[in-house]
């Protein structure tokens, strides 16, 4: 079951990489998304792309632009997606932007009921993945965990135009360097991967 979610998970990968790729005009403002931030014409088109994918697979889809009550019964999980992480990288050209989707087993899911997830690195073509219970894999092969700790560790983060940035920062620049990546799929991905100490 957990295998044939993440076929299923890739396949959409691969077809976002295919889209990203051959489309053009997707850097166009579309319109505001459900939580009232901008979308562009590749967000909309990556999601489209998946609801036409998962209709009439018992799916359920959890997704911030365009979200529809229902596109099926949820009789086989729920898909939870973020088309394109870090738009605003993608409209200016900054090379960190990537598909994100996971299954869980469950209607309304929580944290734990993920079962299987994809982050596919749209610039690069890295595609990150794990299967509950079966590990993370880069581009399907099985990681191990990191042991080592760097002396100034290398935390990534995202804080927007918050006020507790003011005040995280200082305390960061002591001990670590902060790098701000703009596309929290990724950051996360580099954790699992080693690449980040923190997140």
């Amino acid at each position: 079951e957990k295998k044939d979610a993440m076929e299923l998970l890739k396949g959409m990968g691969r077809k976002a990489m295919q889209t990203i790729v051959r489309m053009k005009g997707g850097k166009k403002i579309s319109a505001k998304n459900y939580f009232g931030h901008r979308s562009n014409k590749m967000d909309i088109y990556l999601e489209n792309m998946v609801k036409k994918e998962i209709r009439g697979m018992g799916l359920a889809l959890i997704t911030e632009e365009q979200p529809e009550k229902a596109l099926s019964k949820a009789e086989n999980g729920t898909l939870i997606l973020d088309p394109l992480d870090g738009s605003k990288n993608y409209e200016a050209g900054y090379p960190a932007y990537s598909f994100a989707i996971a299954w869980a087993d469950r209607e309304k899911p929580r944290l734990s009921d993920v079962k299987a997830n994809l982050v596919l690195d749209l610039a690069t073509g890295t595609e990150y993945s794990s299967i509950k219970g079966k590990g993370f894999f880069i581009n399907s092969k099985r990681m191990r965990a990191k042991t080592s700790e760097r002396p100034n560790p290398l935390i990534g983060g995202d804080f927007g135009k918050s006020a507790a940035a003011a005040k995280v920062f200082p305390r960061l620049a002591e001990f670590a360097y902060m790098r701000m990546l703009g596309a929290s799929t990724l950051d996360m991905a580099f954790l699992a991967a080693g690449a980040l100490d923190a997140y």
